[in-house]
């Protein structure tokens, strides 16, 4: 088989061996959870949430990166709100676009308010590449190098590919005296169960199913600690991350966050940021255990504004 089809595919499965959402792939504590759980996102403190992150890992011939976008809006035991994911993978413009829709809903249970919620993702993938970026050893011509007008010989089917996906999830709450317990589990792209990873030269988007639960800790009155597991499955591949995102108040508005996982078999994640008056700010490192060549790790920053608004939920939370 040549290089550029072993590079291609290797390009095209780095998301799929990592397991987050089959090409989009975020590390920092919180955003990986948003990403794959359409009930994630009443976890949030405030009623209305802008996320934005963005993600970047430099190769010797090629820059994946990915860009994230999430807005939600909770009204009483509702809420809706939209995301959108965009992911570049090295030459042949390999891209994949994210685009859904999302609304859950969420039932308290009992007096010390324990709630259960569902929630459901509507939206479209799209996948692009352009096969005429790539070389092959056949377009080389000895001593003159890469001659575009040359016929490749390969065939890479249809270029532009466009499936629905939806996704659905189930949220448990259960509160404490001073911390909070959440088990989270999702089916991604229900919609396709049986369908295969790869046919040929063709990608698939079979069924994921994901599982975090986040058990959020007051220390005291400035210290906060949430500790997180997840566990993402597709097919063969699989994925498990634990990490803990600690939030120190230093003062009214200010907070200083600091964040450690590990992606088992793959990296692990340093994470530091700043909270100022609503505005979150965090800047990630993946350090990977056995890093693509030519890799000097991932950077990843994200911000996250969370609107001064009147709460109106019908829950509570531990701060």
């Amino acid at each position: 088989m040549r290089k550029i089809k072993l590079t291609l595919w290797g390009i095209l499965i780095i998301g799929l061996s990592s397991l987050t959402a089959q090409d989009f792939q975020f590390s920092q504590i919180g955003l990986s959870e948003i990403l794959h759980h359409p009930t994630a996102s009443v976890l949030q403190p405030n009623p209305k949430q802008i996320s934005i992150a963005y993600r970047s890992e430099k190769l010797r011939e090629a820059t994946l990166s990915n860009l994230f976008f999430q807005y939600n809006h909770q009204v009483k035991d509702f809420n809706f709100g939209l995301t959108a994911v965009r992911s570049t993978a090295g030459p042949g413009s390999l891209e994949a676009t994210r685009l859904a829709l999302q609304g859950n809903y969420q039932r308290v249970l009992n007096e010390n308010e324990d709630a259960l919620t569902v929630g459901f993702r509507f939206g479209m993938l799209q996948r692009t590449w352009q096969d005429g970026s790539f070389q092959f050893d056949r377009q080389y011509v000895q001593g003159a190098g890469w001659d575009a007008s040359l016929e490749s010989g390969e065939s890479f089917g249809e270029g532009n590919v466009l499936v629905p996906i939806i996704d659905a999830g189930l949220l448990f709450r259960k509160y404490f005296d001073r911390f909070e317990a959440n088990f989270g589990l999702s089916l991604n792209t229900i919609n396709q169960p049986k369908t295969t990873l790869v046919d040929g030269m063709a990608m698939h988007y079979p069924m994921q199913l994901s599982f975090f639960t986040r058990v959020s800790l007051l220390w005291n009155e400035r210290l906060r600690g949430d500790f997180y597991l997840s566990h993402n499955r597709l097919q063969t591949f699989s994925e498990t991350r634990v990490g803990l995102l600690a939030r120190y108040s230093v003062k009214d508005q200010t907070d200083l966050l600091f964040g450690i996982a590990n992606r088992f078999g793959d990296a692990m994640i340093f994470q530091a940021g700043i909270g100022l008056n609503g505005l979150d700010l965090s800047l990630s490192y993946d350090l990977g255990h056995q890093q693509l060549p030519g890799s000097k790790g991932v950077l990843e920053v994200s911000a996250i504004y969370q609107f001064k608004e009147k709460v109106i939920t019908n829950h509570r939370h531990i701060r």
